[in-house]
């Protein structure tokens, strides 16, 4: 699921939209949250459920 929502943001936010700034941004941030939270789940300090579930809010998120 993390590699599906990847790809779209990438591909929308990045390619897409290359000259905007803010995008990129967008992109770059969610790969760092993405590493904390999968941090976190193998550390056990968040469950594996709470990642999907704010994996699901990122996809649903429509704007950057």
């Amino acid at each position: 699921m993390k590699q599906q929502i990847y790809a779209e943001k990438y591909i929308r936010l990045v390619k897409r939209k290359q000259d905007i700034k803010e995008y990129a941004h967008s992109f770059e941030m969610f790969k760092v949250e993405s590493k904390r939270w999968k941090a976190a789940v193998k550390a056990g300090t968040k469950t594996e459920a709470e990642f999907l579930e704010w994996l699901k809010a990122v996809k649903e998120k429509k704007v950057p």
